[in-house]
């Protein structure tokens, strides 16, 4: 991980988005650190496939959270 370059983390107790929601997202992050700066790395659309529908979920949520309290 590169210094300074911390995950975004989704703590429900703020309530802020669902625990789902931040497991999702912190996995996604951790993937993207090891495809962009592990030497070798390679990940295929196989292995990222099932996290399309997660990001999707993810976006949508932060969306409404953000719509919730008339930011967007």
């Amino acid at each position: 991980m590169i210094q300074g370059d911390e995950p975004a983390r989704c703590d429900e107790k703020e309530g802020l988005l669902s625990e789902r929601a931040g497991e999702s997202i912190n996995t996604a992050f951790k993937l993207r650190q090891r495809g962009d700066y592990r030497e070798y790395a390679e990940l295929g659309y196989e292995q990222v496939k099932p996290y399309i529908q997660k990001a999707r979920e993810f976006i949508a949520e932060a969306r409404g959270y953000l719509k919730s309290q008339s930011l967007i």
